[in-house]
């Protein structure tokens, strides 16, 4: 039976380009795609074949469609392709001293030039084509002659991503920060950070100010003709939807992201970082002093009532979402201790709304417990591709603590002894902490949410992690390989971050592949 089956020609309704055109938002493979079409590459015939259902017939007839536009895949790549053929809309020179930078300043005219869909340029000249209308690949690969890619518009590009302590942010940081400088991005900064070294504020680590401070001794100083504008925020900021404003396009202020951690598991983390670095063998690290109360680590209760981290809740979830919200409340509390009695209940509420309603309508919320899913959140809700995505394992091991270090080892047992008495010493001192930890939860709910939304139930959310981890483990494979070839390279330096960013493109050339060729199968295969 199985080979008669194989045997039978399912009929076929052949479709042109034009009337696709009456299934709405089917005029491209991608689009078809969102349709529930399956959709197949033909590389020798440089079609797409689409089946599926069409709408409105109660008998569901299989409808096929033939389309010339090949899946964009990676939409602002440097160089997915070869000669693309479109309608010429204008003829630039590019410039640059490495092939990336090259492609780079190419694609950056498309961009800059209205109509602008893709771009080729002349390997042997410094001619760059911009292009729309997209109709054909003459060559599906970069080739000795011509390379060429989409762009995507500018309002895709931007982010701003409210990076708060001990949550993971140093390893999506450094992937924002690759991304930066592969679309030309600019990265709003402490003023004290921008020098000829780090123009464009790119790397968060070229100087020693990894805050920006919302005022105006620390925020650059405001050009409304500043060019470029900063479009993406990848460092420690107060969410400051106002001042960013004065910075930012409102396009890039509106793709927020920001990533939780349980309050008392940031404030164990912190602690222990804190006694490594009052003990370690470097006399710089030994010589810190900053928001983690190193001086004050070696003592638990001691670092729980005195560091302001823990006792009027510096760094915390409030303080990064609601600045203002968070002084209200800290200001409650500081009465209440001078009193003795509990803040008021409906002014304490009033001081935590417009934190809750930012977590409901204004971020992607990921949380540290699930890093993957997180990751993956955040491309589906912003529209990143997986290449900008995929992150060093050994980035996240570079940014932890030793967890056999003794001292490490003997914080952990002295909290975990502690575990009940903890939150109340911290209640009794009307620390903020039990509030920050309503705000955690809305946040775990939120997550759960929009996790839903935007990849799918808990069996497609758990295979798509499963699949990200794998590469993730591949992609780390090559990329360390690469950064050891190259010496190391320092991404404190934008010479560096440059390194960074070509070893990411070296290394996830395969991903292009797979998405690229995904749809390569047998095109007469039976719907």
């Amino acid at each position: 039976i199985l080979c008669l089956l194989g045997t039978i020609t399912f009929p076929r309704i052949v479709v042109s380009v034009s009337e696709i055109q009456q299934f709405p938002n089917a005029s491209s493979h991608r689009q078809l795609q969102l349709k529930n079409w399956e959709c197949k590459w033909d590389k020798h015939k440089k079609k797409s074949i689409c089946d599926g259902k069409s709408e409105g017939n109660s008998e569901e007839t299989v409808v096929s469609a033939v389309s010339n536009n090949r899946p964009r895949v990676g939409e602002d790549c440097v160089a997915c392709f070869g000669e693309m053929t479109g309608t010429d809309i204008a003829t630039t020179t590019y410039s640059g001293f490495s092939t990336e930078l090259k492609d780079l300043s190419c694609a950056q005219n498309c961009r800059a030039h209205p109509g602008c869909e893709f771009w080729v340029r002349s390997v042997s000249t410094s001619a760059c084509w911009l292009k729309q209308g997209f109709r054909a690949y003459e060559e599906t690969e970069p080739s000795a002659d011509r390379r060429g890619g989409f762009v995507k518009p500018e309002s895709e590009l931007g982010v701003v991503f409210i990076k708060q302590p001990k949550t993971g942010g140093e390893t999506l940081a450094e992937v924002l920060a690759q991304y930066a400088v592969k679309y030309g991005r600019k990265q709003l900064h402490d003023k004290r950070c921008y020098h000829k070294r780090n123009p464009l504020g790119q790397s968060i680590c070229a100087c020693d100010v990894h805050f920006v401070a919302l005022d105006s001794q620390h925020l650059p100083n405001l050009d409304p003709l500043m060019q470029p504008r900063a479009t993406m925020v990848y460092t420690h900021m107060f969410y400051s939807p106002q001042i960013l404003g004065h910075f930012m396009p409102a396009h890039a202020v509106k793709r927020r992201i920001t990533i939780l951690r349980r309050p008392l598991d940031v404030l164990k983390s912190a602690q222990k970082m804190a006694v490594l670095q009052r003990h370690s063998k470097s006399q710089q690290e030994r010589s810190l002093n900053n928001s983690f109360c190193q001086y004050l680590a070696h003592d638990t209760f001691q670092w729980l009532t005195k560091c302001p981290m823990a006792s009027v809740g510096d760094s915390s979830i409030h303080s990064y979402l609601d600045p203002d919200g968070h002084a209200a409340l800290s200001q409650l509390l500081h009465e209440a201790r001078k009193t003795l009695t509990q803040p008021n209940p409906k002014l304490v509420a009033n001081s935590l709304t417009l934190a809750l309603s930012r977590l409901d309508h204004e971020f992607a919320v990921g949380l540290q417990s699930s890093y993957e899913a997180s990751v993956l959140l955040f491309e589906a809700a912003l529209g990143w591709d997986r290449v900008d995505t995929v992150y060093s394992l050994d980035s996240m091991v570079l940014h932890a603590y030793d967890r056999k270090d003794p001292f490490v080892v003997r914080l952990e047992a002295e909290w975990l002894a502690r575990k009940d008495d903890i939150p109340a010493v911290l209640k009794q001192r009307f620390s903020p902490v039990e509030y920050d930890n309503l705000l955690f939860e809305h946040g775990e709910k939120v997550h759960a949410e929009q996790l839903q939304r935007y990849v799918g139930d808990a069996d497609e959310v758990e295979r798509q992690v499963l699949k990200f981890k794998s590469q993730n483990k591949k992609f780390t494979v090559c990329y360390e390989n690469q950064r050891r070839n190259r010496g190391n390279f320092n991404t404190c330096t934008q010479a560096g971050l440059q390194e960074a960013a070509t070893a990411r493109r070296l290394c996830t050339g395969w991903i292009r592949k797979e998405q690229r060729f995904k749809f390569t199968e047998e095109i007469d295969r039976p719907p």
